[in-house]
């Protein structure tokens, strides 16, 4: 094929919700330079193209890039085989490809194996959904804090959501967090 990725997508228009996350956040260049990647992307329909772009719209860029957009890349190329091969996608999650189904969720692809002068890429029948690690947990849940403190024998005090918290100038011993 002598499109890039980027190319490759755009001409499929059951891919346009995607490429407009895409374009939206700034990734058309890394799929349309020489770069070597593995593009999993989702059918139009199979995620909310307009949540990601209202998220992007207040300021939230990153997060989608994170979540969704870094969710569906990898670097080099993985071509869909019968063996299982381990991949790290560019938001540093690892998940696991064999013959079109990708990682626990069993996503099937659409289509594979397109081959692109800068990868390859395999449409798929569903999006990838974002599993979040416990380190992402707990930053985004305070009542899974509060029972991680409890565990580290932390004193918890109930006070003003608006008072500040100065647990790191005292031993983890004699810290009363103020929620």
């Amino acid at each position: 094929m002598d499109a890039t990725l980027y190319q490759q997508i755009k001409a499929d228009k059951s891919l346009s919700d995607f490429v407009e996350i895409i374009d939206a956040t700034g990734y058309k260049a890394l799929l349309d330079e020489s770069q070597i990647v593995t593009v999993f992307a989702p059918v139009n329909g199979t995620f909310n193209k307009d949540s990601l772009m209202n998220e992007i719209a207040i300021g939230h860029k990153d997060l989608v890039i994170q979540r969704f957009v870094k969710n569906h890349i990898a670097r080099y190329n993985y071509s869909s085989t019968p063996n299982e091969q381990a991949i790290l996608l560019l938001n540093k999650k690892r998940t696991t490809f064999t013959d079109g189904i990708v990682g626990v969720d069993k996503i099937q692809a659409k289509s594979v194996n397109t081959v692109c002068t800068n990868g390859v890429l395999h449409v798929m029948t569903n999006s990838l959904p974002f599993h979040t690690n416990i380190y992402e947990y707990k930053n985004k849940n305070i009542a899974f804090l509060v029972i991680i403190l409890f565990l580290l024998g932390v004193f918890i005090t109930v006070a003003e959501p608006d008072l500040t918290v100065l647990a790191n100038q005292l031993p983890i011993s004699s810290i009363a967090l103020i929620i």
